[in-house]
């Protein structure tokens, strides 16, 4: 055997092993039919999820066997356009990316931050907004995923082939996004629809419907300058919700359609 051959064969054999590592955590609730956005908080005994257009205001804090366990009411000045995306940062806080944009028509984009200090004891919040747009003359573009990193958020965009990067400050107010980077998938369909960082922010992952990549050995916020693996389910559904527990393990949701999908998964890093 070629030397060629033997690395593409041990490639094979690699990415094979990761196929049966997506595992069933629980059905979600048949309320909850389009979860677009999945967080975790530091306690890690449940999880924040939200839905995206066309359902309520709402998050929810779901157990790990499918409960809701509590829910909060956004007031009228988060109205639910497009969520497509959850994350936290050290403190618990948690934000909501109001950003989806299939139509390329909106010109403006939310980020809602909803403190610690309301998750639990509230019932109804006001957030605080951080909003903000394209530079001028950037075609409009649809996000469904974002990480926090160094004080700013990064964005990745939705497109078949390719995914850009545009980077907007942690701080609430107005603000014109400023584009990073862009990578271009070997895939033929690499529509970016969720993204996580782990909590030692040295790895990141990019999900779609039917793998994620991971992204490992970036230097600064130039994350496609390290290693890049791509690692398959074997299953395909639409998979929107992403989040690390812990370094080794993906949590990821998918939207019922039908009778398929409605779900909580794990993914295993570590094999």
């Amino acid at each position: 055997m070629t030397l060629k051959i033997s690395i593409i064969a041990s490639l094979v054999l690699q990415l094979g092993c990761t196929n049966n590592n997506l595992t069933l955590v629980c059905n979600l609730p048949k309320s909850l039919d389009e979860v677009s956005g999945i967080a975790h908080t530091n306690d890690h005994q449940s999880f924040w999820m939200i839905e995206d257009s066309g359902n309520a205001d709402h998050i929810y804090a779901v157990s790990k066997s499918g409960e809701i366990l509590h829910t909060i009411n956004l007031d009228k000045s988060a109205k639910n356009i497009d969520w497509e995306a959850l994350t936290t940062d050290t403190n618990d806080n948690l934000y909501i990316g109001d950003f989806g944009n299939n139509d390329r028509k909106r010109k403006t984009y939310e980020i809602y931050l909803v403190s610690s200090n309301n998750l639990i004891t509230k019932n109804k919040v006001s957030p605080e907004k951080i909003t903000f747009s394209l530079p001028k003359k950037q075609k409009e573009l649809d996000f469904e995923a974002f990480i926090l990193f160094n004080h700013h958020f990064y964005l990745f965009s939705k497109e078949k082939s390719k995914t850009s990067v545009w980077k907007v400050p942690n701080t609430i107010g107005t603000h014109t996004a400023s584009y990073v980077t862009e990578y271009l998938f070997e895939e033929k369909n690499a529509k970016i629809t969720g993204a996580a960082i782990n909590m030692n922010q040295n790895m990141i992952a990019l999900l779609n419907h039917d793998k994620v990549w991971i992204l490992k050995d970036f230097s600064g916020a130039d994350f496609f300058n390290g290693t890049i693996l791509p690692l398959p389910f074997n299953h395909n559904s639409q998979k929107e919700g992403l989040c690390f527990s812990v370094d080794d393990h993906l949590y990821i949701t998918d939207e019922r359609t039908k009778n398929n999908g409605g779900k909580l998964y794990k993914f295993d890093l570590t094999n």
